[in-house]
């Protein structure tokens, strides 16, 4: 059975026009059936031509959510005639681009059987990031980090990895808002700060003043969405609606 939530959020607060997130689950066989009408002539030749299952897989998962959030954003029906003229091409360094949705732009993200995107107006650009919780990663991930970073998770009352993990996905969020995703060296994106208000995670970065970033840790998946400062994100609906949804498991899509 499919799993999904959205939320729709105003890019400016007292603005009308915003933007929307798209998260959901499934299995294997339910994607094809749900995303490939969804699909642009040009998206499907480009999936047809991939050749391993996985890939496959994760460029429906991501389409789909990408189709499902510009549509909610813009206050449509999804309907399926409408999403196969939107196309979502890929950028230089792989970014999703947007041609057919006026304005809006995405951030696409997913984890084991769990997809997301976020839909924004091209002048407030966001980027929204996914991660199962791994033993696995710990030393990966804790590599990643500067010194100050280290020192500022062991002080949360959360094991250190959920607290790597949420780490990573803010940098990784922030990585997508200025397209350039984790192909820049990792400490430009290096955390200042860390504030918990509401059982939600607030970060502040070192050297972008001007976007912090809200993230949910739903062990043992953790979300994070990085906005422009005064973006009005329902954050703990957000959280609400995952807790309430989201299956969590390990197996991929």
């Amino acid at each position: 059975m499919t799993r999904e939530i959205s939320e729709r959020f105003q890019a400016v607060k007292g603005e009308s026009h915003g933007g929307a997130l798209y998260l959901f689950q499934c299995t294997a066989e339910e994607l094809r059936f749900l995303s490939l009408p969804y699909l642009h002539p040009a998206e499907l030749a480009f999936w047809d031509s991939l050749k391993y299952e996985g890939r496959r897989n994760t460029y429906l998962a991501g389409r789909y959510a990408a189709k499902r959030a510009l549509l909610f954003s813009l206050e449509d029906c999804p309907e399926a005639e409408r999403a196969n003229r939107i196309l979502i091409d890929r950028g230089v360094l792989g970014q999703p681009v947007v041609q057919g949705a006026g304005s809006m732009q995405v951030s696409i993200t997913h984890s084991g059987t769990i997809a997301a995107a976020l839909a924004f107006p091209e002048a407030r650009p966001m980027g929204i990031d996914v991660e199962l919780i791994r033993e696995d990663r710990l030393r990966l991930l804790d590599e990643q980090m500067t010194p100050g970073e280290t020192c500022m998770l062991r002080e949360f009352a959360h094991p250190y990895l959920s607290m790597l993990t949420l780490c990573w996905t803010a940098k990784e969020a922030l990585s997508k808002v200025i397209r350039t995703g984790i192909t820049t060296p990792l400490h430009i994106f290096e955390l200042q700060g860390i504030e918990v208000r509401d059982g939600l995670y607030f970060s502040r970065y070192r050297n972008f003043y001007q976007y912090e970033t809200v993230s949910f840790l739903c062990a043992p998946l953790v979300c994070s969405i990085t906005y422009p400062k005064g973006t009005a994100i329902h954050a703990s609906s957000i959280k609400r609606k995952i807790i309430d949804s989201i299956t969590f498991n390990l197996d991929h899509i």
